[in-house]
């Protein structure tokens, strides 16, 4: 027959590897919240040091000219300057 204190322990133990998976997930959420906000402050020094202006619209446009956006490098042009002909 088991005894209870030894179903106790049987039945605490798994709660006891969930709240230890738990706290270790909630512990590496954390540690990549903080390099990732890391990450951006070091960015944003350099950027600094640099006297380079830090934008994400200079990362999306690579093929900027005159504020114009002329397309990808693959050849495809914008659809937002280009007119569409009806073929009838």
């Amino acid at each position: 027959m088991e005894s209870s204190a030894f179903r106790n322990l049987r039945e605490k133990a798994p709660r006891d590897r969930h709240e230890a998976v738990a706290i270790a997930n909630a512990r590496a959420t954390d540690l990549g919240s903080l390099v990732a906000a890391g990450t951006a402050e070091a960015l944003g020094e350099a950027c600094a040091r640099l006297g380079v202006e830090q934008s994400e619209e200079d990362a999306d446009l690579s093929d900027e000219e005159d504020d114009e956006y002329h397309g990808d490098d693959d050849g495809t042009e914008d659809s937002e300057g280009s007119e569409k002909t009806d073929p009838e």
